[in-house]
């Protein structure tokens, strides 16, 4: 630290902390897509789903399987 950083009150930086891995994406909110506009609003016609926190795309027998156990996931991530 020189004299001029000690008149100014800068400080040396600080040591930078590893990053830290994202956190896992418990897709909790999954949007329903359609092919056609026609479809949109019938559940039995959803093409595909995607998590608007991620950005991932399921099919519909694996958002259906996110769905399932969404509670005992976030269980998990809360830690009870």
């Amino acid at each position: 630290m020189g004299l001029l950083d000690r008149l100014f009150g800068r400080r040396s930086p600080a040591t930078t902390a590893e990053p830290q891995e994202p956190a896992e994406c418990l897709h909790g909110d999954l949007a329903p897509r359609w092919d056609n506009a026609a479809d949109m609003g019938k559940d039995d016609l959803v093409s595909s789903f995607k998590c608007n926190s991620c950005g991932t795309e399921f099919s519909t027998a694996e958002a259906e399987k996110i769905r399932d156990t969404a509670g005992l996931r976030i269980k998990e991530t809360l830690g009870e």
